[in-house]
């Protein structure tokens, strides 16, 4: 929740209390990723909009190449979105409470990620 996305799609990160100069910039900017992509407008976890923002519908596919492009030249590599989306999402489950009613979500997110080979 520290992303500012403007009107243009430019990218501005604000993270003042944990600032760390030799911090992973990496952290922000997949907790950020992970948040939009897994809620819907009733703030639940939807894995069928989850399935349609990585498939490329709604603001998503505008900003990704431009994460991606930071994400590259800063560590100077080729960002793997997919290798690090399902890390993040494994990493996210297993902090949350897991409850009757997202655990279907969660089920299904993973089925998505495992099967799809998705913005690469």
């Amino acid at each position: 929740d520290n992303i500012l996305i403007t009107k243009n799609n430019q990218i501005n990160v604000i993270d003042w209390e944990l600032y760390l100069e030799e911090g992973n910039p990496f952290t922000d900017l997949m907790k950020f990723m992970m948040g939009w992509l897994m809620k819907s407008n009733s703030n639940n976890i939807d894995a069928k909009i989850f399935e349609k923002k990585i498939m490329g519908f709604g603001n998503f596919i505008k900003i990704y190449p431009k994460i991606r492009d930071k994400i590259n030249e800063h560590f100077k590599c080729e960002f793997e979105f997919m290798v690090v989306l399902r890390y993040c999402f494994l990493w996210r489950i297993s902090k949350a409470k897991i409850t009757e009613e997202n655990l279907k979500s969660y089920s299904s997110i993973i089925k998505i990620l495992s099967t799809k080979n998705i913005l690469e």
